[in-house]
C-alpha cells in the first residue's frame, strides 16, 4: 500500500485515529479497492468503530491489484505519529503512508513546513478480519443532528458518568444517565435533558424505545465530527440490539457500533438480588451481558477467505445472524468518584429525619438488649448463658448511644453550615439584583446618549463619536453576524428565527406586485451602447434605528445565551447574503486587467488587489443581511462588466453558501464556498472565515486561491462599536508557485494600524519581488520592498513627532475625512493598484450602500419568467423592506421561518434528502480539499421542479 494525504485532510486521518483509541487499544488495518479502512474494537466485544476513507479522500492511493492483506498495530503507537493536532494543520503538509509487508513495518512520513521531514516505522502483525454486521437501514428509529447540537447536550453530563440512555417519542427525545436498579433513587443524581424534533436535521421514530449505551464513544465520535462539521446519525431499535452512530461524506465514512442493555439483562439482575445469590465475578469491560460478539464475524485468514475488499464497513446483518445468543447474567462494578459523592447531596430536613430515625432505632435496640436481659434473669438463664455475649450486647448497645450522639453533633453543624451558606446565597442574589438595576441603568443611559450625540453629529469616520449600530444577532457556528463580513463573517441561522420582531397582518406580495414597487428608484434607462443603466437609489430609505438600540435588547437578556437573543428585522439590511456575496465582483475590472497582462507578477499584483477589494464594500454597513433559505439561489449577469454569477445555499448544517462566476468572455472563473466559524470573547465577536476562494485564468492555465482575513466587532456589550479585519491572507499561484503574502494589521493599542494592509509578492523560492502596502477602506499600492523596508525604519523613528502633530491638528478639525478620502501615505516610486470608489450620496439614508450593492435586489421587467422561482429578488420579506414596509417584512419573513420548519420537518418523516439543484460537492482540483463545485445547467433558463421556498 502507498497512499498521500495531504492539506486539512492530514487532520482528519489524525481525528479519526484518535476517535478510534477511544474504543479499543489495537488498530486494525484493511488497504481495500474501495478504500483505506481503519477498525477498532474493545476488549468486551461490546463497542466497534470503522473509517472507511475513499481512493478520492488521498492525493494518492495505490494498493496491489487481487490481494487481500490485514494488520493490526497498538493504536498508542499511531497516536503519537499525530501528536499536537492543534498544529497538524499548520505546519504538516502532506503525510505518506507506506505499508511494507516483507518487514512488518507501516511507515508514516510527515512533510512539514520549510522542507523538514519525520518519520516513523511502525512495526504490526498480521490479524483477522473483523467486520460487524448490522443493517442500519433496517432500524425503526433515525436520526440525524449537527455535531454541535449533541456536544452541547454531552456536556451536562459530568466525565464521571458512564452511561447514558435515550428515549424517543413522535416529538422528543430524552438524554439522561443510566442509574442502576441497585442504587437508592433518592440520592442518585440524576441527569436529563429533552430535545425537539425540529432541533434535528431528521427526526424519524416508529418505536418509542429507550436504550442505554456507553457515554465515552459516543465522545470520542463527537470529537471528530465536530472538528470535520459532519452530521451524526443514529440508528437503534430495541434494548438489547446495537446502536449505530455513524458520519458520511463523499470520502469518508465512519460507524460506531456500540452495545445496549437489554430488558432481559435487567430482569436478571432484579431477580438475582432478591434470590441473595452471590453474582459472578465482575468482567473485564462493560456491557458483556450485552456485548455485539453476535455482530462481530472474526474471520482467520487461513480458514476462511476475508470479505470482499468493496464490502462496505456495516455491511446488511444476515438473516442467520440476528438472533442474539443469550449469555450470562452478569453484575457490574461500579466504582463511584469523588465527584460523584459530592453532587449526591441531601437538604438539612432530609438530613434531620434520617437521624430522627437512626435515634428511634437506637432507642429501641436499647430497648430490646433490656428486655432480653431482664427476661434470661427473670428464668435463671443468666448463670448458664456465656458472659462474653452479654458483654458484647451491652458494648453495643453504648456503641450505639455514641453513634447516635455523633449524628446528633454532626447534624448541629450541618445545621449551622447551612445557615452561613443561606446568608451567603442571600447577599449574592442581593449583590446580582442591584448589578443587574446598575446595568440597565447603564443601558438607559448610554442609549440617551447616544441618541443625543447622532443628532448633531459630523459625518462617520473608523473612530468617531456618532452613532454606530451593531447587527450581531446569535453567537455559535451556526448563528449570524450581521453583515460586518461581506464574504466570512456570515452565519445563516437555521430557520432565522432568533431575529423576529413584531409581526402585524398584511398579504403577501407577488412577483408583480414586486415588479412595480421596484420602479420607486430610477427607471430603467438604456444607454448609447444598449447597456441597461442601472438604479442609483432604493424605493425608500432606510428607517432610523436611532429607536432601536442594542441596549434596549441586551439589558432585558441578562443570564440569557448570546444565541438566544432576539434582533428585530430593522437591524437587517434589504439584501439576502448571497446578494452581499456578489460583491465581491464590484472591483471585476482588476481581473480583466489581470488577463491583459502578459507577466505573472504584474498578474498577481491585480489578483491580490482583487482579493483585498473584495472586502471594502462592508466598511460602515452596519445592517446584517437576511439569511438565505435552503435552496435560495442568486443570479446576476452584467454585460458592463463582462461577467454573470450563480450563488446557491446549498446547506444549513454547516451553513453553506456556494457561488461561480465567469466572464462573458470565458476568460475567467470565479468559484467558491463560504461560511464562517464564530467566537465568542464577551466583549467581542470574531468571525473566522471558512472555505476557499478559487479564480482560474483559463489563458494562463493559471488559478489562484486564498481565504479571507478574520473579522471582529468590538465593544457589543459597552462602548462604541467598532470593527477591523486582521489575519493572513496567502494567494497562491498553483502554476508558477508564486505566492502573495498579506498581513491585514490589528488596530493596536492606538488604533496606528487600524485597517492597514502589508505584504510582499514572493517568487517560489521565497524571495520577496515587491511590497504592497494601503488600507483595505481605501486603496493598495505596490512598491520595491528595498524602498518599503526603508519607509518602515523612518516610519518607527518618526512616530513620536508625527503623533504629536497629529494630535495638533485634530483639535481644529471639524469633519472627519470620509472612508473614500486618502490617509495612506505614499512612499516615493510606488505605483496604485486599487482604489475605492466614492461612495453615492444617498448612501447614508440608503443603509450606507455602495452604487453597486443598491443595483442588487434591482427587479426588471424583462426578468419576469426569465428567473428562477428561487431567486432573492422575489423574496417578499427583503422586497417589503426594500420599499420601506417593515411590518410585512417581519410578517413575511416570520412566514417564510415557518414554511421552512414545516419542510424540513416534512422531508424527515419521509426519509427524503434535500438535493442541491447546481452545485455538488467535490475536490478542489487545485489544493485537494472538499469544496462545492458548479454542475451546470443553470444558463439553459430549464428550471423544472424547482422547490418552492417563497
Amino acid at each position: 500500500m502507498d497512499c498521500v494525504v495531504t492539506g486539512g485532510n492530514v487532520k482528519v486521518l489524525a481525528k479519526a485515529i484518535h476517535s478510534l483509541s477511544r474504543i479499543g487499544d489495537e488498530l486494525y488495518v484493511e488497504p481495500q479497492e474501495d478504500g483505506l479502512a481503519l477498525r477498532s474494537v474493545n476488549s468486551s466485544r461490546s463497542a466497534y468503530a470503522c473509517f472507511l476513507f475513499t481512493p478520492l479522500f488521498f492525493n494518492r492511493y495505490t494498493i496491489p491489484s487481487g490481494h487481500t492483506f490485514r494488520c493490526k498495530m497498538a493504536i498508542k503507537s499511531v497516536q503519537a505519529v499525530f501528536r499536537s493536532l492543534a498544529s497538524l494543520e499548520k505546519t504538516v503538509e502532506k503525510c505518506h503512508i507506506q505499508l511494507d509487508e516483507q518487514k512488518n513495518r507501516l511507515t508514516f512520513t510527515l512533510h512539514c513546513k520549510h522542507g523538514l521531514l519525520k518519520t516513523h516505522n511502525l512495526s504490526f502483525q498480521d490479524s483477522e478480519s473483523l467486520q460487524a454486521v448490522f443493517d442500519k437501514d433496517s432500524c425503526v428509529n433515525v436520526f440525524r443532528s449537527q455535531p454541535r447540537l449533541l456536544v452541547d447536550t454531552v456536556v451536562h453530563f459530568p466525565p464521571s458518568v458512564e452511561e447514558v440512555t435515550v428515549s424517543v417519542s413522535d416529538e422528543r427525545m430524552w438524554i439522561r444517565n443510566h442509574v442502576e436498579d441497585e442504587a437508592e433513587q433518592s440520592k442518585a443524581m440524576l441527569t436529563e435533558l429533552c430535545l425537539a424534533s425540529d432541533e434535528f436535521d431528521d427526526f424519524a421514530v416508529q418505536a418509542h424505545n429507550s436504550v442505554t449505551f456507553c457515554l465515552k464513544e459516543l465522545r470520542g465520535l463527537l470529537v471528530f465530527a465536530e472538528s470535520t462539521g459532519l452530521p451524526i446519525s443514529m440508528y437503534f431499535d430495541e434494548p438489547g440490539s446495537p446502536v449505530v452512530l455513524s458520519v458520511t461524506d463523499s470520502v469518508l465514512e465512519g460507524n460506531f457500533v456500540l452495545a445496549t442493555l437489554s430488558d432481559d439483562s435487567n430482569h436478571r439482575k432484579k431477580h438475582s438480588r432478591r434470590a441473595h445469590t452471590p453474582p459472578p465475578p465482575p468482567p473485564p469491560d462493560d456491557f458483556m451481558n450485552d456485548d455485539i460478539d453476535s455482530y462481530l464475524i472474526a474471520m482467520d485468514t487461513s480458514i476462511a477467505p476475508g470479505p470482499s475488499a468493496r464490502s462496505p464497513p456495516t455491511p446488511p446483518l444476515a438473516a442467520s445472524t440476528c438472533s442474539k445468543q443469550p449469555a450470562a447474567a452478569n453484575h457490574r462494578t461500579r466504582l463511584h468518584s469523588e465527584e460523584e459523592e459530592e453532587e449526591e447531596v441531601m437538604s438539612l430536613g432530609e438530613l434531620t429525619a434520617s437521624l430522627q430515625a437512626a435515634e428511634a432505632s437506637q432507642k429501641k435496640l436499647e430497648e430490646e438488649v433490656a428486655a432480653f436481659l431482664s427476661m434470661l434473669k427473670n428464668d435463671g438463664l443468666a448463670e448458664r448463658f456465656p458472659s462474653a455475649i452479654l458483654q458484647k450486647m451491652q458494648e453495643i448497645c453504648k456503641l450505639s448511644s455514641e453513634t447516635s450522639s455523633s449524628l446528633g453533633v454532626c447534624l448541629s453543624f450541618f445545621s449551622r453550615q447551612e445557615g452561613v451558606r443561606s446568608l451567603k446565597l442571600e447577599q449574592e442574589l442581593e449583590k446580582n439584583k442591584i448589578l443587574s438595576e446598575a446595568l440597565q441603568t447603564l443601558a438607559t443611559e448610554h442609549h440617551e446618549l447616544e441618541q443625543s450625540v447622532v443628532k448633531g453629529s459630523s459625518p462617520r469616520s473608523a473612530l468617531s463619536e456618532d452613532e454606530f449600530h451593531d447587527a450581531v444577532s446569535e453567537s455559535d457556528s451556526e448563528r449570524s453576524l450581521s453583515g460586518f463580513e461581506t464574504v466570512a463573517s456570515h452565519s445563516f441561522e437555521e430557520d432565522e428565527e432568533d431575529e423576529g420582531s413584531v409581526m402585524l397582518s398584511s398579504p403577501c406580495s407577488s412577483p408583480t406586485s414586486m415588479l412595480q414597487e421596484d420602479h420607486h428608484g430610477d427607471k430603467d434607462e438604456a444607454q448609447p451602447n444598449g447597456i441597461t443603466k442601472h438604479r442609483t437609489s432604493l424605493p425608500a430609505p432606510m428607517f432610523s434605528r436611532n429607536d432601536f438600540s442594542i441596549w434596549s435588547i441586551l439589558r432585558n437578556c441578562i443570564g440569557m445565551e448570546l444565541s438566544k437573543i432576539t434582533m428585530p428585522v430593522i437591524f437587517n439590511e434589504p439584501l439576502s447574503f448571497l446578494q452581499r456575496l456578489t460583491e465581491y465582483m464590484e472591483h471585476t475590472y482588476l481581473i480583466h486587467q489581470a488577463n491583459t497582462s502578459s507577466d505573472s507578477i504584474e498578474r498577481m499584483k491585480c489578483v491580490a488587489a482583487f482579493a483585498v477589494s473584495a472586502v471594502a464594500s462592508q466598511w460602515e454597513r452596519t445592517g446584517k443581511p437576511f439569511n438565505p433559505l435552503l435552496g435560495e439561489t442568486y443570479e446576476l449577469v452584467r454585460e458592463d462588466l463582462d461577467f454573470r454569477l450563480i450563488s446557491e445555499q446549498v446547506s444549513h448544517h454547516p451553513p453553506v453558501s456556494a457561488f461561480h462566476a465567469e466572464g462573458l468572455k470565458e476568460d475567467f472563473v470565479f468559484h467558491g464556498s463560504i461560511y464562517p466559524k464564530l467566537k465568542f470573547w464577551g466583549k467581542s465577536v470574531e468571525a473566522e472565515p471558512k472555505g476557499i476562494i478559487t479564480l482560474e485564468l483559463p489563458k494562463y492555465n493559471e488559478a489562484y486561491t486564498w481565504t479571507n482575513p478574520t473579522c471582529c466587532v468590538h465593544n457589543i456589550i459597552v462602548g462604541q462599536l467598532w470593527i477591523e479585519q486582521y489575519g493572513n491572507m496567502e494567494v497562491i499561484n498553483h502554476r508558477t508557485g508564486e505566492r502573495c503574502c498579506l498581513n491585514f494589521k490589528p488596530c493596536g493599542l492606538f488604533g496606528k494600524e487600524l485597517h492597514k494592509v502589508e505584504g510582499y509578492i514572493l517568487d517560489k523560492s521565497k524571495k520577496k519581488l515587491c511590497a504592497l502596502y494601503g488600507k483595505w477602506t481605501e486603496c493598495l499600492y505596490v512598491v520595491d520592498p528595498a524602498a518599503f523596508e526603508v519607509h518602515k525604519k523612518n516610519d518607527k523613528k518618526g512616530a513620536g513627532e508625527k503623533k504629536g502633530s497629529k494630535e495638533g491638528c485634530s483639535e481644529g478639525q471639524e469633519e472627519v475625512p470620509s472612508p473614500a478620502a486618502d490617509t495612506v501615505e505614499m512612499i516615493p516610486g510606488s505605483q496604485l493598484l486599487w482604489r475605492i470608489a466614492p461612495r453615492p450620496a444617498n448612501s447614508v439614508q440608503m443603509y450606507s450602500f455602495t452604487s453597486f450593492a443598491m443595483q442588487l435586489n434591482e427587479l426588471r421587467k424583462e426578468m419576469e419568467g426569465a428567473i428562477p422561482q428561487t431567486d432573492c429578488r422575489l423574496r417578499p420579506d427583503i422586497r417589503a423592506m426594500e420599499n420601506g414596509d417593515i411590518d410585512l417584512a417581519s410578517e413575511e419573513k416570520k412566514r417564510l421561518e415557518e414554511k421552512q420548519r414545516a419542510t424540513r420537518k416534512n422531508n424527515s418523516k419521509s426519509d427524503e434528502e434535500w438535493k442541491t439543484r447546481w452545485f455538488q460537492q467535490g475536490q478542489n482540483p487545485h489544493t485537494n480539499s472538499q469544496d462545492w463545485l458548479f454542475s451546470g445547467g443553470y444558463w439553459d433558463r430549464k428550471y423544472s421542479q424547482l422547490p418552492d421556498i417563497y
